[in-house]
């Protein structure tokens, strides 16, 4: 190899080595859920749709509503309807005394509370951990199906049930 042919080689080395060096970094959304339980069942909701988690009580029943209206309450002067999952999803209803509460959803357009027969904890995943594949036998609406997260815990889409028109109750009643 000649003088200049080991010139070339080096100078092309230099340049290679001399060039910018950009790592690519995978970005990661993460994501912060609130585990709840329904029926023996765990269920999670993204944090961002929560607004808070009351504990159950001061439920007014009302007549000739959907059975998935669970009843209202007065909530800072305002009345807010308790959804029960249970009943969108098929699940039986067997309350357990002493432990149920309400996690109050927000949006722009809209506020409730779902039942819940209890509150596990916060915890952050990466959206690239949520598995997209549907449960065998599921029993809710897929529409409210986001993803299953670690043991098997369903993750519900906040902004589904949210905005899901088929929950505002039109009737009255004369």
């Amino acid at each position: 190899m000649s003088r200049l042919d080991k010139r070339a080689i080096l100078r092309q080395r230099a340049e290679a080595i001399s060039r910018p060096f950009t790592i690519k970094v995978q970005e990661h959304r993460i994501l912060e859920v609130l585990e709840f339980g329904l029926e023996g069942e765990a269920y999670a909701l993204e944090t961002r749709y929560i607004k808070e988690v009351l504990d159950l009580e001061d439920v007014v029943e009302l007549p000739s509503v959907p059975a998935f209206v669970m009843g209202i309450f007065n909530h800072r002067c305002g009345i807010l309807s308790v959804i029960d999952l249970r009943v969108l999803f098929n699940l039986p209803s067997t309350q357990m005394e002493g432990t149920a509460k309400m996690i109050v959803l927000s949006s722009k357009d809209m506020e409730f509370a779902l039942y819940a027969d209890s509150i596990g904890m916060v915890k952050t995943i990466a959206e690239s951990d949520v598995s997209r594949t549907i449960p065998s036998l599921c029993t809710f609406p897929q529409a409210y199906f986001k993803g299953l997260i670690e043991d098997r815990i369903v993750l519900l889409d906040g902004s589904a049930i949210l905005s899901d028109k088929g929950l505002i109750v039109y009737e009255t009643v004369d």
